[in-house]
């Protein structure tokens, strides 16, 4: 990145430095005070990733905008229902990553996310908003998910070594990236193209766990399985309870003794929550469904 990125340039008519120069305010600034211009009720984020990532000199022009809210002193002030956020990664996550400065970071507020297989199975189970046009195409496949859920130490994320780094790295963006490519291919996994992003040795273990996938709705209604069918794991058990919370009404009694019996306590709190979501209706009518189960 170059600092005229971060902080505009300034131009000199005819070349003369004498006439005082005219600065041309960065792209990301003019956007950020359009949009606030245009909802001020509304606060609006200023975005910066992977600080970290920049030279020590450009970070400091950063922290400026973050510390201070303008670009410089006097110049380039940001609309007061802004707000910024950086994020990075440290050293030990990034060999890309520099160090940063210690007043600049005693001077920052910070917030270190941690990487929970719970969340991803969570976000995992919603309705894609990136693909509305896919009738029923969810943010992870629930085989992906499933599998994840079943093989969270070996299959979940792969910690960084700087000294060795891995071939086949995984974490949540790589498996939401097989996600997308099999939902592209209609279901269908190929090896090569599995191989490619998780390596032979997993997407053999993907191929092989796909020849028996977790337990579909349709399956639960029509009592199509057996006790082996039923996951072992608890993030699998989690898995396969999200993966039901778009039960319709007339299913989600049959559902809920499903998942009490077989997934336990805990998982059924979760799909109550995540079935009714913000729907009042659909409040009402487990609270029925509840009432009639005896809870």
């Amino acid at each position: 990145i170059l600092p005229e990125d971060v902080i505009g340039k300034t131009i000199y008519p005819n070349g003369v430095a004498e006439n005082g120069g005219v600065w041309i305010p960065p792209a990301w600034y003019v956007d950020l005070c359009k949009k606030c211009q245009k909802t001020p009720d509304k606060q609006h984020v200023l975005f910066i990733d992977e600080v970290t990532n920049a030279r020590e000199t450009t970070q400091s022009l950063i922290y400026h905008i973050a510390l201070n809210k303008s670009i410089a002193q006097g110049v380039g002030k940001l609309p007061d229902n802004a707000v910024v956020v950086l994020a990075g990664n440290s050293k030990e996550e990034s060999g890309a990553a520099y160090n940063m400065p210690a007043p600049l970071f005693r001077r920052l507020s910070h917030v270190y996310l941690d990487l929970n297989i719970q969340d991803l199975l969570e976000w995992g189970s919603e309705q894609s908003k990136s693909h509305p046009e896919e009738k029923g195409r969810l943010n992870i496949h629930p085989l992906i998910a499933s599998f994840v859920a079943t093989y969270p130490d070996k299959v979940f994320y792969t910690e960084y070594d700087e000294d060795n780094p891995a071939t086949f790295a995984l974490d949540p963006r790589k498996w939401e990236k097989v996600s997308d490519k099999i939902y592209a291919n209609k279901g269908v996994m190929r090896r090569e193209i599995l191989e490619a992003d998780v390596g032979p040795e997993i997407a053999t273990s993907l191929l092989q766990y796909a020849k028996n996938p977790p337990l579909s709705l349709e399956e639960i209604m029509e009592g199509a399985y057996t006790e082996n069918d039923i996951p072992k794991v608890a993030d699998a058990k989690l898995a396969l309870a999200l993966s039901l919370r778009y039960a319709t009404p007339k299913q989600v009694g049959v559902v809920r003794q499903f998942i009490a019996k077989n997934l336990g306590k805990e998982n059924l709190a979760v799909f109550d929550s995540a079935w009714v979501g913000k729907d009042d209706m659909k409040a009402l009518m487990l609270a029925k469904v509840q009432a009639s189960a005896g809870r």
